[in-house]
């Protein structure tokens, strides 16, 4: 059904599929490629094909299931989708329905795509009037489309008060963004790993030694960055509860409901 509503929408259009190659679809082969195609498990379209991303949009729907770029590391399929991608004009993605495979997921979090996800009537009202979406990011500007806000970073001498995930969520997708600029096979990451470092995020560029308490650090002799915003449970700025510390409070809640609802009735 999605396949017949898009090719209603694309009549004035050429359509390709990649089948190996990308080959055009036409009314007579479009059902024998989709019958052909929908029996993968999963699809990896390979964008590094599409040569002119200003004239293009490509439109996807995907399930849960693919391989991540974690997955693909060190394969030549991915060697040549990040020489082809990376630094180029970013491609337009439509993408059908809010469920989104790991594998878009991934290239999306990099910036390869001006990335829109919707229904039919969407992808119509675009075509109809010749629109994009188009991400404007900076330096010291990133996206957060999960959450739908942006995140600026400005200079400043005083403390504002605001949580420190702020930080590590900006510093996060700032990385993502500048592996997407340049080819990340040869980028120089020096300058990445020591931003994830002073917002102690976990990245593409960078690991992280997390234990539990400070005796921990000492007594594995882990010297921890002066500079960074450590870890936020051992210093309890916005730091998520462990599971038993969740336990604990669950009981005293229903310890605190249980007299409560006791001495009402007596």
């Amino acid at each position: 059904d999605d396949l017949k509503e898009v090719w209603q929408l694309m009549q004035n259009k050429r359509v390709w599929v990649y089948d190996g190659e990308l080959q055009q679809v036409t009314d007579d082969n479009r059902e024998g490629l989709f019958a052909f195609l929908q029996k993968q498990s999963f699809s990896l379209f390979p964008f590094h094909v599409v040569t002119r991303p200003q004239q293009s949009l490509v439109v996807s729907k995907s399930g849960s299931y693919s391989p991540s770029i974690a997955d693909l590391e060190g394969s030549p399929f991915l060697n040549s989708l990040e020489r082809g991608v990376s630094g180029a004009a970013r491609i337009r993605l439509f993408h059908l329905g809010s469920e989104i495979s790991p594998y878009i997921r991934s290239l999306k979090e990099r910036r390869y795509f001006d990335f829109e996800n919707g229904e039919h009537g969407l992808l119509q009202f675009l075509l109809t009037k010749n629109v994009f979406v188009h991400d404007i990011e900076t330096d010291n500007e990133v996206i957060v489309h999960s959450a739908d806000v942006v995140i600026t970073k400005q200079p400043g001498e005083t403390s504002t008060g605001a949580p420190d995930h702020l930080q590590r969520l900006f510093a996060y997708n700032h990385i993502l963004q500048q592996l997407g600029k340049r080819d990340s096979l040869t980028v120089d990451s020096t300058a990445l790993v020591k931003e994830a470092e002073e917002a102690y995020v976990v990245s593409p560029v960078s690991s992280l030694v997390v234990l539990e308490t400070q005796a921990d650090y000492d007594r594995f002799g882990i010297k921890d960055s002066q500079n960074s915003l450590k870890n936020a449970s051992l210093k309890n700025n916005g730091a998520v509860p462990e599971p038993g510390e969740w336990a604990i409070i669950i009981l005293a809640g229903a310890a605190f409901l249980f007299f409560a609802h006791k001495n009402k009735l007596i």
